[in-house]
């Protein structure tokens, strides 16, 4: 995909995105998105022209990074039921994040889907790393894991 390509798309797919307030294109590439809730998310373009959607989800609490951690590793695990998408860390100041690549997303519908579906799965995220006490795997609510390419 190529920065005008992904502008286009997201052009597109803005109106059929629930809350998506504001598409800013980057000035060293790729956008950043947010919607109306305060989520953010920014979408790259690799060299190889490969197209990474991120949602930031904070910091894991230093009482539960482990059990933190050890959830992430599980859920990259399920990447079949996940539509892909997968876990990581920022290297530079250690937010947790939620990512996944457009792979397959060719129309705006399937893009606002897909946008939806990934704020949805960061909403769950986010809560879980706002709880006090470890949650059972039940409430990372698992059958919205295989809707991100709805």
């Amino acid at each position: 995909m190529t920065q005008g390509s992904l502008a286009l798309l997201l052009t597109e797919a803005a109106p059929h995105t629930d809350g998506l307030e504001t598409v800013l294109e980057l000035a060293a590439g790729g956008f950043a998105i947010q919607f109306s809730d305060g989520t953010n998310m920014r979408v790259d373009i690799g060299p190889d022209g490969r197209t990474v959607v991120t949602a930031p989800l904070g910091h894991a609490p230093m009482t539960r990074m482990l059990d933190c951690y050890a959830t992430m590793l599980n859920y990259n695990t399920l990447w079949p039921e996940t539509g892909g998408g997968w876990m990581g860390r920022d290297a530079t100041d250690g937010e947790l994040l939620l990512m996944a690549d457009l792979v397959g997303i060719e129309d705006a519908a399937a893009l606002a889907g897909m946008l939806g579906n990934l704020r949805g799965i960061a909403e769950g995220w986010r809560a879980y790393l706002a709880a006090e006490v470890p949650a059972p795997e039940e409430e990372l609510a698992v059958p919205a894991f295989g809707m991100l390419r709805g």
